[in-house]
């Protein structure tokens, strides 16, 4: 799925140029509003596959005594 999208002129990766975010993709300024519901609708469908995320343990307070 991201992989089609990269080839699309205008897409490309989402963030600053120097420290792109991996996982978001920018969407092309002139892609229309039917184009992009589709591909927001292929996005929730390819996410509804994934596996939930898994919540780490909280980190207990400790370290340094504060007084």
């Amino acid at each position: 799925m991201w992989a089609s999208q990269d080839r699309r002129p205008g897409s490309g990766p989402f963030g600053p140029a120097e420290r792109p975010m991996s996982g978001w993709q920018s969407l092309p300024p002139d892609m229309t509003d039917a184009d992009a519901a589709d591909w927001f609708d292929r996005a929730r469908t390819h996410i509804e596959t994934l596996p939930p995320k898994v919540r780490k343990p909280t980190k207990k307070a400790g370290g340094r005594p504060t007084s």
